[in-house]
């Protein structure tokens, strides 16, 4: 857990910086996306799943209500998540970034936990 705290630091240091050179921070985030897509391909291309039938007992768990539609929208938060680090931490810095993403984090968290959001009931 540590480790990907001390990541995400570095990842968005690396995406601002990377936005600063491409004259634009959602290409920075465009470009960080799609390598991390790449490289997931080529391990996915060992996978011994065939992607046709990943996605067709992913459509048919979906049909089946055992998985809700907002789970297929996970990537456009992931992406929301990356684009808003670019925008947003070179003016409040890392450090201010960091502290209010924890505290979303955690916030988030304990409603989904007290609630049972995102289908997290019954996990434990």
């Amino acid at each position: 857990c540590a480790l990907s705290g001390l990541v995400i630091d570095v990842q968005a240091g690396a995406n601002i910086n990377l936005g600063r050179d491409f004259g634009h921070g959602l290409w920075a985030a465009f470009l960080t996306s799609f390598t991390g897509g790449c490289l997931l391909a080529l391990t996915l291309g060992k996978s011994k799943t065939p992607l046709i039938a990943a996605f067709t007992n992913a459509i048919h768990e979906t049909r089946s209500n055992k998985s809700l539609i907002f789970m297929w929208l996970s990537g456009l938060l992931g992406t929301f998540f990356v684009s808003t680090t670019v925008l947003l931490a070179p003016y409040v810095g890392l450090s201010v970034w960091f502290i209010g993403t924890v505290c979303g984090q955690v916030l988030s968290s304990q409603l989904i936990d007290h609630f049972g959001l995102c289908c997290m009931w019954g996990v434990f």
